[in-house]
């Protein structure tokens, strides 16, 4: 108490500090100091930078006169680091990103894109005040912005990562497939502070795919004609042999000696052999319809007797002597 002010630190005579004081004290006028640096020496020699926040104020007594300085000081260091650690980083992030060739692009919490970097902007042909804003928002196909915007604003929401495909307009023009990922930039506290996302084109994977869809599709119909084929001669065959198979059984009711006749369920004559014909003595024209009942002496009985065989599936019955017309 009582000692001057450069005699206690003397470290600040090569600060602004003294002149501030003799400013407030000469000319009345209070002023204002935000997150100013200001260094001390320690016991031990070192040298710390402190920032502070202060009000150089006059005292006047009471006929007006100013008899001293008051002084009010909040020390600040803590915040004014956090801050500019905050901006090293991001400085270094601008860096790194201009140098980068993918696609890079910030936003801020509430996912209004603030930042993209050369290589994004060489792509789309615009300027980043063309882009902020919703500018950004033209250059994604309006079909895909569509399904894209809802996962997005979940995101932007919940703090989940976000992950979409979509097409970005090129600066000719064309449209071309991109991978769009983002995450969520966090305080200590866990609190979303932005968002860092990236770009990176996949139109050569996309047409590797749609390559491969048409080859699948082209394979598949291939596959189905060859099948078709396949089913066509497999038909032709299974005929072929049903015809060998009906032809040879022809031979053998046509070499049979024995008069063989099929009938349906009226007892009409569907199919005889020339056994038949040569017995009966009538052609195979008039043969074929006719009731295959007449042939026999009883005609009555012996429609019973098939009768019974149509009911039951077969039967054994006694010979009857067939009329033979000749």
């Amino acid at each position: 108490m009582g000692k001057p002010f450069l005699q206690i630190l003397p470290e600040m005579k090569d600060q602004p500090f003294p002149a501030y004081m003799l400013d407030v004290y000469k000319n009345g006028v209070t002023h204002y100091g935000n997150e100013e640096p200001a260094y001390f020496i320690t016991k031990n020699g070192e040298k710390i930078t402190t920032y502070f926040n202060f009000v150089y104020q006059p005292y006047h007594e009471e006929d007006g006169t100013i008899s001293g300085v008051m002084i009010m000081a909040s020390d600040v260091t803590e915040q004014v680091t956090a801050i500019k650690k905050m901006e090293e980083s991001e400085n270094k992030f601008r860096v790194i990103s201009e140098l980068m060739p993918e696609k890079i692009w910030t936003s801020d919490e509430k996912g209004n894109k603030i930042y993209f970097n050369k290589t994004m902007l060489d792509y789309l042909g615009a300027t980043a005040e063309e882009l902020t804003g919703g500018g950004w928002k033209k250059r994604i196909h309006p079909e895909d912005w569509i399904s894209n915007e809802s996962t997005w604003q979940q995101s932007v929401t919940t703090g989940e990562n976000y992950e979409a495909e979509n097409r970005l307009l090129r600066k000719d023009g064309v449209y071309l497939w991109h991978l769009t990922r983002a995450i969520a930039l966090r305080d200590y506290d866990g609190n979303i502070k932005g968002w860092v996302g990236s770009k990176t084109e996949i139109q050569e994977q996309k047409n590797q795919q749609q390559h491969l869809e048409n080859a699948v599709i082209n394979r598949t119909a291939q596959l189905l004609e060859v099948n078709k084929e396949l089913e066509q001669k497999n038909q032709e065959l299974i005929s072929a042999r049903e015809k060998l198979l009906t032809e040879y059984s022809r031979s053998l009711i046509e070499a049979s000696l024995d008069p063989l006749v099929t009938i349906n369920i009226k007892g009409k004559v569907t199919d005889m052999n020339q056994a038949t014909v040569d017995i009966t003595g009538v052609a195979r024209e008039k043969l074929t319809g006719s009731n295959f009942f007449d042939y026999f002496t009883d005609p009555k009985k012996a429609a019973e007797v098939y009768k019974d065989v149509f009911a039951k599936g077969s039967a054994v019955t006694p010979a009857y002597p067939a009329a033979c017309r000749r």
